[in-house]
């Protein structure tokens, strides 16, 4: 069989998986900002190097495989999110399997895509607290580990969650119902497990070609397929667009497409880290103007719904102030 392969027009790094990527990033970029982020649109911007990224990935790397989670799917379902990238990448890089879910989809198929995919735990956000825990009563046994994002954003008390430390076997026995924790909670109980020597998670071995993520597709004209992808399928996307288009260290994108879409997930996300790009995460809709400014963005991936979007609002904007005329003249 003859093997025809495209032209580079620039010269890139490969990788063989997402978790050597993520080793290399850490040591070329350590100290430059990965993500930008605020925990809610009306609070201080925060920021996490590449560095802190890791050191996080590790951590609840660590706390998932201690719990006996290894080679398990897990589903992570809620809005773009630091939390979000964190949990999806250390799935990927050493527990398990990666279920990322949509999270306008209406409560029923979120259920059947969970007992679907087999997912044993759900990282999910603090809007989604009642519906997951319905969702575990509805599939008892198979849901084992229920773990908020940002459990500050509860609306109610919050009684549900266990108090760490987090014991090794806390979850075995899925029949008494799920343990509940919360994320920065299993951070912390991670950064203990390394620091007295548990090395599990950091010496998981990762095959490029076995199941890594599996995404549905939105499910529009029939019943939500589930995509496949290993490590080797996202590698390979990333150093394509990056032989073509030239990304240079510190571009600053701002997150807007939804992370369970594979288009986000993949450039949006892994290709940015593979190269030290500063990656802001939208507030929302309504604050795209806003963050694209406040954050001196220079680039947004997005699909076309979404800049015709931008369109529409421009020329809104020109008839308000009568001013088409005179952009056309200038253009022509």
């Amino acid at each position: 069989m003859q093997v025809l392969k495209g032209k580079f027009h620039y010269a890139v790094e490969t990788h063989t998986d997402l978790r050597a990527m993520l080793v290399a990033s850490e040591e070329k970029y350590g100290e430059k900002t990965a993500f930008r982020f605020r925990q809610n649109p009306g609070a201080e911007p925060e920021t996490r190097t590449y560095k802190q990224f890791s050191g996080d990935c590790r951590a609840l790397g660590t706390s998932l495989t201690y719990l006996g989670l290894a080679g398990e799917r897990i589903a992570v379902i809620g809005e773009n999110s630091y939390g979000w990238a964190v949990t999806h990448t250390t799935v990927l890089n050493g527990v398990g399997v990666s279920v990322p879910l949509d999270r306008l989809l209406p409560p029923d198929e979120i259920f059947n895509l969970l007992e679907r995919s087999g997912a044993v735990a759900i990282f999910y956000d603090s809007t989604f607290h009642a519906e997951m825990m319905r969702a575990s009563e509805r599939l008892p046994g198979q849901i084992r580990l229920l773990c908020c994002l940002r459990p500050d954003r509860l609306k109610t008390a919050d009684t549900d969650f266990q108090a760490v430390p987090i014991q090794s076997d806390a979850l075995s026995q899925p029949e008494s119902g799920p343990v509940y924790l919360r994320f920065e909670e299993m951070l912390t109980a991670g950064e203990k497990l390394l620091a007295n020597g548990n090395k599990a998670y950091l010496e998981a071995e990762i095959d490029p070609d076995a199941l890594a993520s599996l995404l549905f597709t939105s499910g529009t004209t029939s019943v939500s397929k589930a995509v496949m992808l290993s490590h080797g399928n996202i590698c390979a996307d990333i150093a394509g667009v990056a032989g073509i288009i030239h990304i240079p260290v510190g571009l600053r994108l701002l997150s807007i497409l939804p992370l369970h879409h594979t288009f986000e997930n993949t450039c949006g996300l892994f290709m940015a880290m593979a190269f030290g790009c500063e990656t802001a995460i939208c507030d929302g809709l309504r604050y795209i103007q806003k963050n694209l400014q406040e954050y001196n963005i220079e680039m947004v991936i997005g699909v076309p719904a979404l800049f015709e979007n931008f369109y529409r609002k421009i020329q809104d904007s020109l008839r308000k102030q009568n001013k088409e005329k005179l952009v056309r003249r200038m253009i022509s």
